[in-house]
This record gives C-alpha cells, structure tokens and sequence, in this order.
C-alpha cells in the first residue's frame, strides 16, 4: 500500500510540473483507516521517497489531484517547498 501511496505522489509531483529533485511539502487526506494507518506507519519512508520536507493529514495545497489507493479515496495535494 505505501509504495502505491508514493506511485501517487510522484505522479502529482509530475502532473504539477515539478521536477523530480525538487524538495516539496505534501499532505495526504483519507477517510479509509486502513490506509490512513498504513501512511502513519510510513511517513518516514514516503517523505524520504518523495523528497517530502513534510508530510501532513490535513488541508490542502496548490497542487491537488484524488487517487484510489487499493479501493480507497486519497487525496494527494502538494507544492514545492520553500
């Protein structure tokens, strides 16, 4: 499930037109518990795969696209960090 979750992330950072070494801020929002618990228990991980400054739960950023993560809704919003 975590590497499907960082397959979205790149793919919003590319869909942003951001560069793939570009340092960036990412929040990941679900309703679904077993993938929020599953992003929880990764964090570290898919900060340190997607190059992510931080990685937030909640609000929004500039860049935001909805994926389905194993059946459940996930909400992928990012910007390049400052």
């Amino acid at each position: 499930m975590m590497r499907k979750v960082v397959r979205n992330v790149q793919s919003a950072r590319k869909a942003a037109g951001l560069n793939a070494d570009d340092r960036i801020t990412v929040r990941l929002v679900t309703e679904d518990k077993e993938l929020a618990k599953a992003i929880d228990e990764h964090a570290e991980t898919i900060k340190q795969e997607t190059l992510a400054k931080s990685l937030a739960t909640k609000g929004e950023h500039k860049h935001t696209q909805t994926v389905k993560v194993d059946g459940a809704e996930l909400t992928v919003s990012l910007e390049k960090a400052s």
